[in-house]
């Protein structure tokens, strides 16, 4: 039986843009992946929008409007392309262009962007940044410790040798940044690698339990949630190999019951939605909120992220029954 979410948009902060607005608006779409397909898929659906633009796109999205050879990368040629084509709002797809403050440079023109500033866009380029966020919302996650060139690792090694290690880069390492491992040597050689490249590298206590993640759209007047799904890292079968950005994802993730979706909004969606709206630039888009389920039912955040995950977002869409423009443009 098909989930069907059903949209408040009323909860979002819906202005219309009327320097820019028309019969039907012309959205850019940032990026070229399977996220980006479902993402003009929904879009085309919007009777709001008029035309989609995508950059660079993929073989998917030319059917559903007109690609464009720039790179997600290319900050100044995509601002030169939303310019060009008279653009009325932007999704952002992937990480790296909010981090590198395209968000920030769309507002300055006057177009609104789905996708937050780089202030919020370090959520997800930095754990560290992350975590103290958590820590200052009250928000459930592992405790850590941040180890640098003059941290006696072995010390922090045996203190959690109890259990298996869990490191992690603070940099965007496409959903490949973290280890789990039970192998000391491979644990040091991962920590002496990431403190050379990185400066420092963070260990986290291991949260035993069931993973699934949470999209969250939300400007700074309210928030929808989406429905829950799960995906899978590990590269081979078995869940073995090393973590990839998502191997296959299902919807809705039975994981997350009535109970635990209720936990999940008053523990940690409500509390960061007010932090975040206390801080002088509001959140705009989607707040992916990775979520580990212990044998408690209680729920913890493994990570952030600061777009729609994919596969995720690829499971996600086709159960909401709405106008995901109206949705989109009223976050941006």
């Amino acid at each position: 039986m098909k989930t069907v979410v059903i949209l408040r948009l009323k909860r979002l902060n819906y202005q219309p843009n009327t320097t820019r607005h028309r019969m039907g608006r012309r959205v850019l779409v940032v990026g070229g992946g399977g996220r980006e397909h479902a993402l003009c898929r929904a879009l085309s659906a919007s009777t709001s929008i008029n035309e989609i633009h995508i950059a660079p796109g993929n073989a998917g999205t030319l059917h559903y409007g007109t690609n464009h050879d720039v790179a997600a990368s290319n900050i100044e040629a995509l601002l030169a392309l939303a310019d060009h084509h008279d653009i009325d709002f932007v999704v952002v797809g992937p990480e790296a262009p909010l981090c590198d403050g395209l968000a920030d440079q769309l507002i300055a023109m006057n177009i609104p962007c789905f996708g937050p500033q780089r202030l919020h866009a370090e959520l997800e380029g930095s754990k560290l940044f992350a975590k103290k966020a958590m820590d200052a919302a009250g928000v459930p996650t592992a405790e850590y410790d941040v180890m640098d060139a003059t941290t006696d690792v072995d010390s922090c090694l045996d203190a959690r040798s109890h259990e298996p290690w869990v490191i992690k880069r603070d940099v965007l390492a496409g959903g490949k940044g973290v280890v789990v491992t039970s192998n000391r040597q491979e644990a040091l050689e991962f920590i002496d690698k990431s403190i050379q490249s990185d400066g420092h590298v963070l260990l986290e206590r291991f949260l035993p339990g069931e993973e699934a993640s949470m999209l969250v759209v939300m400007d700074k007047s309210g928030y929808v949630c989406l429905p829950a799904s799960q995906d899978h890292k590990r590269a081979y079968d078995g869940d073995t190999g090393p973590n990839t950005g998502g191997m296959g994802a299902y919807c809705p993730a039975p994981v997350i019951t009535e109970s635990i979706h209720e936990k999940v909004l008053q523990r940690i969606v409500h509390p960061m939605f007010t932090h975040l709206s206390s801080m002088h630039v509001p959140y705009r888009g989607v707040l992916y909120v990775g979520l580990m389920i212990d044998a408690k039912g209680d729920p913890y955040v493994v990570e952030f992220n600061v777009r729609f995950g994919d596969p995720e977002c690829q499971v996600t869409l086709p159960l909401i029954e709405g106008d995901v423009g109206e949705l989109l443009f009223g976050a941006a």
